[in-house]
């Protein structure tokens, strides 16, 4: 199993090779995690099974900083329970903790390839601040689709082995409505004219039925880039 460095020593060394790969300076990382994504302070009785990131192998992507600069063309991993994105270089891993405004990212679901662009900056919605990350699904006039991709560590039992804890993959829709700048949950793919009254008549001339239903995420995404 790869340990884990600590940046902080090894920053002023590492810098002159990163540079070439990074168009920013004075980026930070920090590295607290193995490569299964557990503290190096965690002993081997914390196991737990799975991984936390969003699609078990690296992929390449970019990320733009909220001031400005860019990481383009970078080898990263997003950790989905701890909402934080891995960063490598050759077998150095990192954390990125300079704020992001968006990363992009080509990844693993389900046996699924998917290229998504991430997005965080939306008020906060319960217990999610506004440093959440959301996979943006459709960008229309008026609303955006967006997906809130996330592992939580839950109980798992086998009648052949002791109780342990697992990471359980879950996702949840949004929409952000741009105009009245409102983060609105979506509880079901069909509840759509009900959570936006106004929109109702539209959705059903745009979907061509009252009682439409949507099979996949495609087809309300579709909707929502037609929706003013």
């Amino acid at each position: 199993m790869k340990r884990v460095l600590l940046i902080c020593i090894l920053l002023r060394s590492f810098y002159s090779h990163a540079q070439p790969a990074l168009e920013t300076r004075n980026m930070q990382f920090v590295e607290i995690y193995d490569k299964e994504g557990r503290p190096l302070t965690s002993s081997g009785k914390n196991k737990i099974k799975g991984s936390p990131h969003l699609s078990d192998e690296w992929g390449r992507g970019s990320v733009k900083f909220l001031n400005g600069r860019t990481l383009p063309d970078a080898t990263l991993q997003y950790n989905i329970h701890t909402n934080q994105l891995h960063y490598r270089i050759d077998s150095i891993e990192f954390i990125i903790i300079d704020p992001i405004a968006e990363f992009s990212l080509d990844y693993v679901l389900n046996g699924q390839s998917h290229t998504g662009l991430f997005r965080c900056g939306y008020p906060s919605q319960g217990p999610l601040p506004e440093n959440t990350f959301y996979e943006v699904l459709a960008e229309g006039p008026r609303f955006h689709l967006l997906k809130r991709n996330y592992k939580s560590v839950q109980d798992f039992f086998d009648y052949s082995a002791a109780p342990a804890k697992i990471y359980r993959y879950t996702s949840e829709m949004f929409l952000w409505d741009v105009r009245t700048r409102h983060l609105l949950a979506i509880k079901n793919r069909a509840s759509l004219p009900a959570l936006m009254p106004e929109q109702a008549e539209a959705i059903e001339r745009l979907s061509g039925s009252k009682n439409f239903k949507f099979q996949s995420e495609k087809e309300l995404a579709a909707l929502v880039r037609k929706l003013e």
